[in-house]
């Protein structure tokens, strides 16, 4: 029997990811896609934020843009997009 993260491995190399769900950050030298969740209020540091621990990988991935809670999740917050101030 394959373990849950055996099974995300293997669903994320089945899927293709959703390069509209990322957003392109360039410099001079490299070009990185970010998910989405970099633009987030929630989002902390890295893989974390204030609704996981570790980012799931359907929001990581682009396959679920956050809107709703998810069903494992421990509290009700959601992607809210940053304001940038002036």
């Amino acid at each position: 029997m394959k373990t849950s993260e055996e099974k995300n491995q293997n669903n994320a190399e089945n899927k293709p990811i959703r390069y509209d769900k990322f957003i392109e950050v360039f410099n001079e030298t490299t070009m990185t896609c970010l998910p989405i969740c970099n633009t987030c209020v929630n989002h902390i540091d890295g893989l974390s934020c204030k609704a996981f621990d570790v980012i799931p990988d359907s929001i990581l991935f682009g396959e679920n843009n956050h809107s709703k809670p998810l069903k494992n999740q421990q509290n009700n917050l959601v992607y809210e997009k940053k304001i940038k101030s002036v």
